[in-house]
């Protein structure tokens, strides 16, 4: 499906929605899968598209796939980078639905070493995603933040028991400020 629909050889050409949609197919898949070497071959005829024929869209999925694979060969600076560029692209453009889906990515990336930085971007793509109703996307999201939830304190850090059903603005009014990070055994 996703990459016949994005394929740059193909009868549907890069202007066509199919197109657009199939590109995110396309990573949506991979990043399932943890496998985006099938899709070299398709991003590189992206990128040697002109950039007149090439959509805002299509330019931020070819920098979410850059940004995955990057992050796949332990590169996070580049995954960093490719993520920015993407969000800033679908932000421009008024992609809420792929934004949240870029900034979701992004915050996972970011859980693990600068869980300061992961937060703001898995609230937002939760507040859009609840907005849409997109319901599977939004359990992804609140299932990453119950997870790495910990609020701080003068000493240190305090676990907050979290169930996947609360929600980092639920803990946001609390005095205290929230800071994402990846935990260990409780």
């Amino acid at each position: 499906g996703g990459l016949e629909a994005a394929s740059v050889r193909g009868s549907v050409g890069p202007d066509h929605p199919m197109f657009k949609q199939g590109l995110v197919l396309c990573v949506n898949a991979a990043a399932a899968l943890g496998d985006f070497s099938r899709l070299e071959e398709t991003f590189e005829g992206v990128r040697r598209l002109p950039p007149g024929r090439r959509s805002p869209t299509a330019t931020s999925q070819l920098a979410r796939y850059d940004a995955h694979v990057a992050a796949h060969a332990g590169d996070r600076e580049t995954a960093d980078r490719g993520f920015r560029h993407a969000a800033e692209l679908l932000r421009e453009v008024g992609a809420q639905f792929l934004l949240a889906i870029v900034l979701l990515e992004h915050g996972e990336l970011l859980a693990a070493e600068s869980p300061g930085d992961a937060e703001p971007l898995l609230t937002e793509a939760g507040e859009i995603f609840e907005r849409l109703e997109a319901a599977p996307w939004l359990e992804r999201d609140e299932r990453l933040q119950s997870e790495h939830m910990f609020a701080w304190q003068a000493g240190g850090y305090e676990l907050v028991r979290a169930s996947s059903r609360v929600k980092a603005r639920d803990i946001a009014s609390s005095s205290r400020p929230i800071v994402r990070c990846l935990s260990g055994d409780q």
